[in-house]
């Protein structure tokens, strides 16, 4: 009987000591789950600056020179866009998609908010092609286009989408909604280039509330 009430006490502390560990992991994972969710959710990781603004020198749609910083960017909410003007499908689709923002911000285009449509076929978009492309799609003061020496638009490029000029063998219909200070980016994000209008809208509120 001793022996018997001495076993059914050894198996009752093991059962016991297993108990406790798998409390304990379980503990473990929960925390970890927690602690990584809110590291993935805070406002600070989703729009914080990817890159910084390469400060080059291109073209607009009327043919004059712009630093794309100082001219085009510093201290302003920008929408940008990559298109280029001899494509049939998704870049007037883009121009529309601008059209609608524009009309939609209203007196605030050129203001508070502005539009920025960059070609990712340098070497075939003079201004000239994207001046016709902008008065297309109904644009208005406050929506810039760009082009420019095929290096100097890569260096945007790559620091935007982190793709070269790629002329009319591929496309990206991404758009980059940020806020500037007088040196760099104070906030970043992006998004599908023809996600609703509202959707943009408050993407850039939720952008404009970063300080």
């Amino acid at each position: 009987m001793a022996k018997i009430y001495h076993k059914l006490t050894v198996v009752f502390v093991c059962l016991l000591f297993l108990f406790a560990i798998s409390s304990e992991a379980q503990q473990k994972t929960k925390n970890t789950k927690s602690f990584s969710k809110s590291k993935v959710t805070t406002k600070k990781a989703k729009y914080k600056p990817w890159t910084t603004v390469p400060d080059v020198t291109l073209l607009n749609e009327s043919g004059r020179s712009v630093k794309l910083f100082d001219d085009v960017l510093k201290n302003k909410t920008v929408v940008i866009n990559f298109l280029f003007s001899s494509c049939q499908y998704r870049c007037p689709l883009q121009g529309q998609k601008f059209a609608d923002l524009s009309k939609a911000l209203g007196k605030r285009l050129g203001k508070d908010v502005f539009l920025v449509s960059i070609s990712i076929d340098p070497t075939y978009d003079t201004p000239e092609k994207l001046k016709v492309f902008g008065q297309t799609h109904g644009r208005q003061e406050g929506w810039t286009l760009l082009t420019g020496n095929e290096v100097e638009v890569n260096k945007v490029l790559l620091s935007l989408i982190g793709k070269r000029a790629s002329g009319k063998g591929e496309h990206n219909s991404i758009i980059v909604v940020g806020k500037t200070n007088d040196k760099n980016w104070t906030a970043m994000s992006s998004t599908y280039g023809l996600a609703p209008t509202l959707d943009i809208l408050n993407l850039i509120e939720n952008i404009q509330k970063i300080s």
